[in-house]
C-alpha cells in the first residue's frame, strides 16, 4: 500500500483513544494517518491466540458501553457495531471469605450499601450525589479547582467514618493502578460512574473485536493505518508540531499531530527538549506512574462449572486497601462471557496481581532473571487460584503463559509498564 506523506492529522498510537480520535476526524472529512508500532490495533485492549485459546493481553472489562454511556455514544456516532454482554453482577469483592456482589443498577447498589450501613445511610446518598455531580461537570473550572488535588481517600474520609464501607467503596481503586490514598479523585469518579452507573461490559467476540471494528470503520472512511511502525520523532517548526519521523526514516507531515501514547515518551523522547521549558520537563520527570502488574493466563480443560462460576472479582485481605493492596489480586473468567475464546469444554482464567516495576531496580535484569521471576510468580498465581477454587489444577492446565511489567512496557510503551 502506498501512503501519502501529507495529512490533515496524524495520530500516534492505535489504542482505543487513538482509534476514536482518528475515526472522528476522518468522519468529519480530514485526511488522517494512524501510526501503530504493533501489528494489531487496540493498545491495552487487545488479544492473542495461543493453542486454540484467545487471551486478553490487557484490559478485560469495559465500562459505559450502554446507549447512554460515553463509549456507547461514541460507537453509535461512529456507526460501529460491536456486540457486548453486560455483566451481572457488575463486580464482585472478596474480603477474606465475605463476598459482596455489585448489582447492575447503581440505585440497587446504593440501596444495598444503605441496608448494610444504616448509620451511614444519608452520607451514602450525599457521596453518590456528589460523585455524579462531579462527573456531569467534569470539565468545569470549579470542579478542577475544588477537587483537582483531592485523593479518593480524602474524599471518602470527608463522607464516612465506617472503615468497612470505605473499604468496599475502594475495592475497585486498583482498576486505575493505585490504592485510594494515591488515587486521584477525578480519575476514580470517571471509573466509578463508568462501571457503577453505566455498566460493565465484555465484547461477545472478545476484546480484540472492539479495536478491529473501530479500525474497520476508520478504513471505510478512507483513513490510512500504518502498523509495525514506530514513531521516533515529532518534528517541531517554530512553536508548532508539523510532522513525524518513523524508525525507518520516513517523514510524514501534518498540521495536527495527536499522541495517544505515554506522555513521558511523547514529550521527553519524541519532542526535542529544546522546545520545552526546564520547569515543564522537571514537572514531567516528577510524575509518578501507577503500579504495574503480573498477569497469569491459563487455558484449562474439563473444568467443572462449580469451580469457576463465582470466582471472578477482586480479592483483598482486609478493608484497608492501602495496607493490603500489594497482596490483592483479580480473577476473571472471560469464557463465561464469550465461549468462542476457547474450544468446547475448555475455559480461560486470568489472574492479575500488582507488581511495582521500579525501573532503577529492574533495568539491569537480563532475560534470564525476568524468566526466573515470571516462573516464580506463575507458580504463586496458580497456587492462589487452587486455593480460591479449592481444586488442584495440574491435570486441567493445557496452556499457561504470563505477562510481567516488562512485557506490558514493551507491548504498550507505557513507562514502567503502568
Amino acid at each position: 500500500m502506498i501512503f501519502s506523506n501529507q495529512y490533515d492529522a496524524i495520530v500516534i498510537g492505535a489504542g482505543i483513544g487513538g482509534l476514536t480520535c482518528g475515526t472522528l476526524l476522518a468522519k468529519n472529512g480530514l485526511k488522517v494517518l494512524i501510526i501503530e508500532k504493533n501489528h494489531n490495533p487496540g493498545g491495552c485492549i487487545t488479544a492473542v491466540k495461543r493453542n486454540n485459546f484467545v487471551f486478553d493481553m490487557g484490559a478485560h472489562l469495559i465500562g459505559s458501553c450502554n446507549d447512554t454511556g460515553i463509549l456507547g455514544k461514541i460507537l453509535r456516532e461512529l456507526e460501529i457495531g460491536v456486540k457486548f454482554i453486560r455483566l451481572n453482577p457488575s463486580d464482585r469483592f472478596h474480603f477474606r471469605g465475605e463476598v459482596i456482589e455489585v448489582p447492575q443498577s447503581l440505585e440497587e447498589y446504593i440501596k444495598k450499601l444503605k441496608r448494610m450501613f444504616t448509620d451511614e445511610s444519608s452520607n451514602i446518598d450525599k457521596f453518590f450525589e456528589e460523585v455524579i455531580r462531579i462527573f456531569r461537570n467534569f470539565s468545569k473550572y470549579e470542579i478542577v479547582e475544588k477537587y483537582g488535588s483531592f485523593t479518593y481517600l480524602q474524599f471518602l474520609d470527608h463522607y464516612f467514618k465506617n472503615n468497612k464501607l470505605k473499604g468496599i467503596l475502594s475495592a475497585q481503586s486498583l482498576y486505575i493502578g493505585v490504592p485510594p490514598s494515591k488515587a486521584s479523585l477525578l480519575s476514580m469518579v470517571l471509573m466509578l460512574v463508568s462501571y457503577l452507573r453505566d455498566g460493565v461490559f465484555y465484547p461477545i467476540n472478545g476484546t480484540q473485536s472492539l479495536p478491529d471494528k473501530m479500525l474497520g470503520r476508520f478504513n471505510e472512511l478512507s483513513g490510512d493505518f500504518l502498523c509495525n511502525t514506530k514513531v521516533v520523532k515529532i518534528i517541531i517548526s517554530g512553536d508548532k508540531a508539523c510532522g513525524v519521523i518513523t524508525e525507518s526514516g520516513i517523514t510524514y507531515f501534518s498540521k495536527i499531530i495527536i499522541s495517544n501514547i505515554d506522555a513521558k515518551i511523547t514529550l521527553l523522547d519524541l519532542v526535542d527538549n529544546k522546545n520545552l521549558s526546564i520547569k515543564f520537563i522537571n514537572r514531567l520527570k516528577r510524575m509518578k506512574n501507577s503500579i504495574s502488574c503480573f498477569i497469569l493466563y491459563l487455558g484449562l480443560k474439563n473444568i467443572m462449572a462449580k469451580h469457576i462460576n463465582k470466582i471472578s472479582g477482586w480479592y483483598h485481605d482486609s478493608f484497608d486497601i492501602d495496607k493490603c493492596y500489594m497482596k490483592s489480586f483479580y480473577i476473571f473468567v472471560p469464557t463465561l462471557c464469550a465461549k468462542s475464546l476457547a474450544s468446547k469444554n475448555a475455559h480461560i482464567i486470568d489472574l492479575l496481581m500488582p507488581f511495582p516495576y521500579k525501573s532503577e531496580a529492574y533495568q539491569y535484569w537480563d532475560n534470564k532473571k525476568w524468566k526466573e521471576v515470571k516462573l516464580r510468580l506463575a507458580k504463586k498465581a496458580i497456587s492462589i487460584l487452587e486455593k480460591v477454587m479449592q481444586h488442584k489444577l495440574r491435570d486441567n492446565i493445557c496452556y499457561s503463559d504470563a505477562a510481567t511489567p516488562r512485557t506490558i512496557e514493551r507491548f504498550t510503551a507505557n513507562s514502567t509498564g503502568s
